[in-house]
């Protein structure tokens, strides 16, 4: 119990000194500039929480690692990508293959990937690579 009203009285002075310190400034700059100075840092924010949280900075986070030994083909690339996305994407599952670089799928979207930009040498090298990994798929015949 002694904890708790220790605690209580901590977070009452608090609040007390953080009143103060913004009653301080309000004098000292007056209450429209005051006013201003929370509207910019407000709308600063709220642009750098905008710009932190587009899909394209939470895509190229730190990926999931995906199975491996992957039991269906769900991984794979299937839809048409512009010269961007496809550079994004490419940049995305070779995170992944630093990861796991014995990973068929991987390698096979990774060559993909190089095919779509037009890259043959690379997509051939990955290509081979996955075939090694795993000779006897169907794909691969």
């Amino acid at each position: 119990m002694k904890v708790l009203s220790l605690l209580y009285f901590k977070l009452q002075l608090g609040v007390f000194l953080l009143g103060f310190l913004l009653d301080l400034i309000i004098v000292k700059m007056g209450k429209v500039r005051f006013m201003l100075l929370c509207l910019f840092f407000s709308v600063a924010t709220v642009t750098l929480a905008w710009f932190l949280l587009r899909p394209e900075y939470v895509h190229t986070s730190t990926p999931p690692l995906a199975a491996t030994t992957p039991k269906n083909t769900t991984l794979f690339i299937t839809k048409q990508l512009s010269q961007q996305e496809a550079e994004q994407e490419l940049e995305y599952w070779l995170i992944l293959l630093e990861k796991q670089p014995s990973h068929r799928d991987i390698l096979i979207n990774v060559s993909q990937l190089y095919r779509a930009l037009g890259k043959e040498n690379q997509a051939h090298y990955y290509w081979e690579q996955a075939r090694k990994v795993d000779p006897n798929n169907p794909l691969f015949l």
